[in-house]
């Protein structure tokens, strides 16, 4: 019975921290397409600019 209660408290606990993980990546999961397409239009921008 101890066995089986000391896993369900790591597993609560790794759900939780998994769970926190996810919540504080999914803003920077939905601004990293954005961020990504702007550096890519600068990047191409400055190299119409060079030539």
């Amino acid at each position: 019975m101890e066995v089986s209660s000391t896993f369900l408290l790591k597993w609560r606990i790794i759900s939780f921290l998994a769970t926190l993980s996810l919540t504080s990546m999914a803003p920077f999961l939905l601004l990293a397409p954005g961020i990504l397409l702007k550096l890519f239009q600068w990047s191409g921008n400055r190299r119409q600019c060079g030539s």
